[in-house]
């Protein structure tokens, strides 16, 4: 029941950033529409913590079934955000697709920075720091994507 709850909440920070970071220009403000800066350095350490999950969060027609088929294992995730083009608050948040089929976990990068990751199986994907910075991405034209979507194979 509590591992429910923090999941709720983790998907909830992750996919309305907007309700934590009002005083920052680039979630919502007059820097919405460009990526927040960051030196993105490569993934060093994965662990996956829900894997094949669906969310009511997003309207679209996939199913609980469907969604349990996503299952990108940490080799996944690296490449995910290797490949990854790094996404504006605005995109994220508007103009990328959304999928209801999601996983997330926790990673560590080259840098020495700690986060919780999420990625959805239409290519969204975001990480929060461990110091509240939020980092959105956008794989749609990554093959990876397609890799791991069981729609398309």
């Amino acid at each position: 029941m509590v591992a429910s709850r923090i999941l709720t909440i983790l998907i909830c920070i992750l996919a309305m950033p907007v309700a934590f970071a009002a005083d920052d220009p680039y979630e919502g403000g007059d820097l919405a529409y460009k990526p927040k800066p960051y030196r993105m350095t490569p993934v060093r350490r994965v662990e996956i913590q829900v894997s094949g999950a669906w969310t009511a969060n997003v309207s679209s027609d996939e199913t609980r079934e469907e969604c349990s088929r996503f299952r990108p294992d940490a080799a996944d995730v690296r490449r995910f955000f290797r490949l990854a083009r790094r996404a504006s608050f605005n995109a994220y948040s508007h103009d990328l697709s959304m999928s209801r089929c999601y996983s997330t976990g926790t990673l560590v990068l080259a840098s020495g920075d700690r986060g919780e990751w999420f990625i959805d199986r239409d290519g969204r994907g975001a990480i929060r720091l461990s110091d509240a910075r939020l980092l959105y991405f956008d794989c749609s034209r990554c093959r990876f994507r397609r890799a791991i979507d069981p729609r398309t194979g």
